[in-house]
């Protein structure tokens, strides 16, 4: 779980609690918590990993040969 999702489960939870919410929005909460903690790190990674070359550089040539 990440800081963020378990912070809005206790918030949700003392929502319920007191009676601001119903059980089907704190059911909500706790759906979409989890989807981002199981879907965001995978989609991060997807996004953030450049991609790989189909060949590689060439090497720079110092004009020595």
């Amino acid at each position: 779980m990440t800081p963020r999702g378990e912070v809005g489960i206790v918030v949700a939870l003392i929502g319920l609690s007191r009676g601001v919410i119903s059980g089907d929005m704190y059911a909500q909460v706790i759906l979409m918590s989890v989807l981002t903690s199981l879907f965001a790190p995978s989609l991060l990674r997807l996004l953030l990993v450049p991609p790989v070359p189909d060949s590689p550089a060439e090497p720079a040539t110092s004009g020595n040969d």
